[in-house]
């Protein structure tokens, strides 16, 4: 996670990060039991509107408006802007490197287009606070990106990501539409995806400030912004590459590199003609299922 912002401010009501994962949870359950219901399991939405307040202490669309005129910002770097119209998405990013000011991003939200804003925690303190208290939680790495849509549209294609997510609501109203997974916990982010392949939702939600929507990684999701005013949300991401695979390529390799130090045998050389003799024998092992299998279809 990024280092803690260095110019404070001072909330007016306690940091959402005093609480964690159990205040993000509350009143559904709490976090034992979410972890033993829902994680890497389905999603979970959970509504609270007496988080409303609390929950635009994180980020609204003034407040990425007013970081422009502090500090410079540029695109791809750190904002991208993004549509999706049903068939096609369209990236907004002008081509030049102009920073992303006020004006521009007023005129491109005008025009439809989301914005996805990177690491908003290294602005926020009450946002950075809360992601070190879910990693204190998770015991695993943290990020955010928040997404501002304008009202009635969408930035972004049905798809799913490499990471479990946990979206907070902070202004507006947005519709999720979530769909079974493909693939049981993928280990990469899929590209945009038809809706002829992804089947019929299995659930639809839509969020108010202060609600929480969790999902696992994997899960099909799309989302749109109501009609009447601009959506806000952020999307804290988590276990990313933090699976038992990840744990054991990096394990493996060192375990058996410490024990060629210590045991004379795994350092003697290969038997002669070892790869010939093992790769024939593989090869009439393969035929032999080829030909078993085929005479069993005949």
């Amino acid at each position: 996670m990024s280092a803690k912002p260095k110019i404070k401010r001072a909330p007016t009501k306690p940091a959402l990060g005093s609480v964690g994962m159990e205040q993000l949870l509350a009143p559904a359950m709490s976090f034992s039991d979410f972890l033993a219901t829902h994680w890497q399991k389905k999603p979970l939405h959970v509504a609270n509107p007496a988080r409303q307040s609390r929950f635009a202490q994180l980020f609204t669309l003034e407040q990425l408006l007013r970081l422009t005129e502090e500090k410079p910002l540029f695109f791809e770097q750190h904002v991208n802007a993004f549509r999706y119209d049903g068939r096609v998405k369209e990236s907004g990013n002008p081509d030049d490197a102009e920073p992303a000011s006020r004006k521009i991003l007023t005129r491109l939200h005008k025009q439809g287009y989301t914005f996805q804003f990177h690491q908003p925690q290294q602005h926020i303190e009450q946002l950075w606070e809360l992601l070190a208290s879910m990693e204190k939680g998770f015991q695993s790495l943290c990020g955010a990106n928040v997404y501002i849509t304008p009202p009635d549209s969408q930035g972004l294609a049905p798809h799913w990501d490499d990471i479990d997510a946990f979206v907070l609501q902070t202004e507006g109203k947005k519709e999720w539409r979530l769909y079974a997974p493909i693939e049981e916990l993928p280990m990469s982010y899929s590209k945009d995806l038809e809706r002829s392949a992804i089947g019929q939702p299995v659930m639809t939600v839509t969020l108010q400030p202060g609600d929480v929507l969790y999902f696992p990684r994997g899960w099909i999701h799309e989302a749109r912004a109501c009609a009447g005013e601009p959506s806000t949300h952020i999307t804290v991401s988590t276990y990313q590459s933090f699976a038992w695979g990840n744990l054991l390529a990096e394990a493996l390799p060192a375990v058996v590199a410490k024990a060629m130090k210590t045991v004379p045998a795994l350092r003697r050389g290969l038997p002669v003609g070892f790869l010939r003799a093992n790769g024939l024998r593989a090869s009439a092992q393969a035929e032999a299922s080829s030909a078993t299998a085929a005479s069993a279809a005949a």
